[in-house]
């Protein structure tokens, strides 16, 4: 990252990896509540499956003209194929009881329970906040805000951003400029946090904003401080 202190206005930071983790791995998550619903999962076969799938399944699509509850939908779709898919290739659908399990599943993740800081986040957000203006932008639904006010890490910023809302996923080029618009921000004077080299690092690289690394992200948000705090006025 070679973005000066001095130039600096904006900074976007990702979430999931960033900011916040699960609180439990995918598959301890998903057989937990498949339990509820009177059905088995291997946590661990869960949690390969859940790791293969995901890798290999594209961001949700939408189209250009679409409404906010359109892309919410998509977004929902999205999780189901995605989830019928992990089910599926473990030998474990539960049929008729799909609609209900999947139901609670994607409720799961919309709560405070399902994710916890990384630590030292609030003190390094609190920091960031005193010199810049902050926003989440990330690939996520709208989940995301109920997830951020619920830690109060939403105290913070200047706003959320995630997909569902800017009609685009990281790192395509108008999720980057949608981003960018919603929070007034120069890509010059712009940085971008993240944990994903090629969703963050790639997609801040092609839109012209200055990119930070953060991995681990418990160390490196603080590495981020101690960075800024380094660079000439």
């Amino acid at each position: 990252m070679n973005q000066s202190q001095a130039s600096l206005e904006t900074v976007f930071l990702d979430a999931a990896g960033t900011l916040i983790e699960l609180s439990e791995s995918v598959g301890h998550g998903y057989a937990r509540i498949a339990k509820q619903h009177h059905f088995h999962l291997d946590a661990e076969q869960t949690n390969q499956v859940f790791g293969s799938l995901w890798q290999r399944t594209p961001s949700p699509n939408y189209p250009s003209s679409s409404t906010f509850a359109e892309r919410d939908a998509i977004d929902r779709q999205w999780w189901r194929h995605l989830v019928d898919q992990i089910l599926t290739q473990l030998d474990r659908h539960p049929g008729a009881a799909f609609d209900p399990y999947f139901s609670d599943l994607f409720q799961h993740y919309a709560t405070q329970a399902a994710w916890r800081p990384f630590p030292g986040t609030h003190e390094a957000l609190a920091m960031l906040a005193k010199h810049y203006r902050i926003f989440v932008f990330s690939n996520f639904d709208e989940r995301l805000v109920s997830i951020l006010k619920a830690w109060r890490l939403d105290t913070h910023l200047s706003g959320i951003l995630f997909s569902t809302a800017l009609g685009a996923s990281k790192p395509d080029p108008e999720a980057f400029s949608a981003a960018l618009n919603a929070a007034n921000a120069n890509p010059k004077t712009t940085l971008h946090v993240g944990d994903d080299l090629q969703a963050d690092g790639q997609g801040a690289q092609d839109s012209g904003l200055a990119f930070f690394h953060v991995y681990p992200p418990a160390q490196d948000l603080q590495a981020l401080l101690k960075f800024l705090q380094k660079q000439p006025d």
